[in-house]
């Protein structure tokens, strides 16, 4: 901060200070050096001493600033996705659905709208809600899963899906008792899903990360696993999920005994 001449006008430095939000403190002790300049009897330590504490609030002026500026972008970003919710419910409720749902990648199931993505990108989460109730012969249209999820679940406007306790929740809200693991045992998995009517797995793996619903056949002795792949159109039977998930790992196990 420098001060120019005798002639700088004392109600300006005022108000210039007062609008960048600096102490009342230092602003005083910046007024009153405005006025010992005036008079000459201002030193060259009490306007550096006077400088620093200055540039220090601006320092902090500069943070707050900062934070403003992404709180104000995060509510923008909100009300955005709360807006195309809107218009995505319009366009969801239209498509019609009958069975469970395999292959997100194809038909209607590719063509849901979630956030700013389809059900292509970014369908797997709720169509393993829409899979687990239909197991459990509840039938739920495709639009109002996915709407919960916007409103209460979806990260980034559906750039990275939606977060692992989303699926529970909904269905939760259906009256059904769910039990939920985090980071469950792999070596239980085959156990605690033959016991289960059907269960939802949240994993990992090299490229990303994928919801699916399981159920055990006990006729067939075997799992059966839907919407596996963007692409696979029928459910996939194995014979050990533990297996089946060698190379994947399990964030979250959801099911329904």
């Amino acid at each position: 901060m420098t001060f120019i001449d005798n002639n700088t006008n004392f109600r300006s430095v005022c108000d210039i200070l007062t609008l960048l939000f600096i102490g009342r403190s230092v602003r005083n002790d910046t007024i009153s050096a405005v006025d010992s300049y005036a008079g000459h009897s201002i030193n060259f330590a009490a306007k550096k001493q006077i400088t620093e504490q200055s540039l220090s609030t601006a320092d902090g002026c500069i943070f707050i600033y900062v934070i403003a500026i992404l709180v104000g972008l995060y509510i923008v970003f909100k009300t955005a996705v709360a807006i195309k919710s809107v218009y995505n419910y319009s366009k969801n409720k239209n498509l019609n659905f009958s069975g469970l749902i395999n292959g997100q990648g194809k038909g209607n199931a590719a063509k849901v709208r979630m956030g700013f993505w389809k059900g292509n990108y970014n369908g797997c989460g709720w169509i393993a809600a829409y899979n687990y109730l239909n197991i459990l012969n509840i039938t739920v249209h495709p639009s109002f899963i996915v709407d919960y999820l916007e409103n209460r679940g979806v990260i980034a406007g559906g750039m990275f899906g939606i977060t692992p306790n989303s699926v529970s929740r909904f269905i939760k809200r259906r009256g059904i008792k769910v039990t939920s693991e985090y980071f469950p045992d792999k070596s239980k998995i085959d156990s605690k899903i033959k016991e289960a009517k059907v269960a939802v797995l949240f994993y990992a793996h090299s490229r990303g990360a994928h919801y699916i619903t399981v159920k055990w056949d006990s006729l067939k002795n075997r799992f059966i696993i839907y919407n596996s792949s963007n692409n696979e159109t029928s459910p996939i039977e194995r014979e050990s999920l533990q297996d089946y998930l060698k190379s994947r790992w399990i964030i979250t196990l959801h099911y329904t005994k």
